[in-house]
C-alpha cells in the first residue's frame, strides 16, 4: 500500500511547483529567438545524471539524450495565445497513485529514477483553458537547478 504525503511533503511539493512555474515563464512567452538562452538553463550536465538516474541507467539516459540534444530545442507552445501554464509535480517515490496528470509510461521507469528528484510535467494554455501543448521531464536537480528530460521511458531500456 502506498503512503500518503505528509502536510509538510505536501507544502514543499507545493514550494516546489511555484518554483518550477517561475522557472517556466520565460518558456511561455518565448520566442525562437529567445532558445539559445533558454536551452542552456535546462540542458543537462555531465554531473546531473548520477542525480536523476540509478546505476547503470545513468549512463543509458545520458547516452540516449546526447543524440537527442544534438538538435537543442526548447519546450514550445502550440501558438502564441498558449501563454499561461498548469503544472502537476512529484518525487517517483510518489509516482503512483499521486501522480496525477504524469503519463503512465513512468511507471514503468520508476526503478531507474533517484527517489528524490522532483518532476514536473506542464502544459501551456490559453488563459482560462486546462488543455494546451503538454510537456513532461522538468527534474528539479537541485534548488536552484533545472533540466528538461523529455519523455526518459524512450531512453532507458527497460
Amino acid at each position: 500500500m502506498e503512503r500518503a504525503l505528509t502536510d509538510s511533503e505536501l507544502t514543499d511539493l507545493r514550494e516546489i511547483v511555484r518554483e518550477a512555474e517561475d522557472f517556466l515563464q520565460p518558456f511561455a512567452t518565448a520566442v525562437r529567438a529567445d532558445w539559445p538562452r533558454l536551452w542552456e538553463r535546462i540542458r543537462p550536465r555531465d554531473e546531473d545524471w548520477a542525480r536523476v538516474f540509478v546505476d547503470d541507467h545513468a549512463g543509458r539516459a545520458r547516452a540516449s539524450y546526447t543524440d537527442y540534444f544534438d538538435d537543442p530545442s526548447v519546450p514550445e507552445r502550440g501558438s502564441t495565445r498558449q501563454n499561461q501554464l498548469r503544472l502537476t509535480a512529484c518525487a517517483p517515490a510518489w509516482f503512483v497513485p499521486q501522480a496525477h496528470g504524469f503519463p503512465s509510461a513512468y511507471g514503468r521507469i520508476t526503478h531507474t529514477l533517484q527517489p528524490d528528484p522532483v518532476w514536473v510535467c506542464w502544459r501551456f494554455v490559453e488563459p482560462g483553458a486546462t488543455v494546451g501543448m503538454a510537456h513532461n521531464g522538468l527534474v528539479r536537480v537541485r534548488e536552484d537547478r533545472w533540466i528538461w528530460l523529455p519523455k526518459p521511458w524512450r531512453h532507458l531500456s527497460v
